[in-house]
This record gives C-alpha cells, sequence and structure tokens, in this order.
C-alpha cells in the first residue's frame, strides 16, 4: 500500500454504534488500512484516518483529504458495488 494514498473518512457515530458491521464491511471493500481514530463529541462522528488504494495520490506535505465511501446495494441489500468520493471542506 503506497503511503502517499491517504485519506479520512468520517463516520456518524450513532451508525456506528449501530452498524459496526456495515461499517468493516464498506472499509474492508476498499481496503481501507485505519492508523488513526478522533471522536469529535460535539459532532456525534468518528474520524478515520488511513491508507487505501481506492484514494487519490497526494503530493508531500499536502493534508490528508476526506472522503465518502458510497454503496450500492442489490435486492437482498448484499453489496454490489463500493467506491469513494473525496468531498470538500
Amino acid at each position: 500500500m503506497k503511503a502517499n494514498k491517504k485519506g479520512r473518512i468520517v463516520v456518524d457515530y450513532r451508525f456506528l454504534k449501530e452498524h459496526p458491521e456495515a461499517v468493516l464491511r464498506l472499509f474492508a471493500e476498499i481496503g481501507f488500512l485505519p492508523i488513526r481514530v478522533n471522536h469529535d463529541m460535539f459532532c456525534d462522528t468518528t474520524e478515520y484516518a488511513g491508507y487505501s488504494e481506492s484514494f487519490r495520490e497526494t503530493a508531500d506535505g499536502e493534508l490528508a483529504p476526506v472522503y465518502r465511501v458510497l454503496c450500492e446495494a442489490g435486492e437482498n441489500n448484499e453489496i454490489v458495488r463500493v467506491w469513494v468520493e473525496e468531498t470538500k471542506e
């Protein structure tokens, strides 16, 4: 895994608490390796910083971009496709 394919993913803490297996499955689908976790009590979110081949390459010194993990579910709620999109902060 390349060190310059870094990024951050923010997850609503209520979703994480109610569906931890879904978060784990989505992270596995994009090959996300978290290296830092931070809980924001004011926003009630959890931010994961880490590496994924699904992220774009970043330049030295560039802040890690924030990504949304999106998925398409099939008729039986199985995951059909997972992708990431960079957000604008």
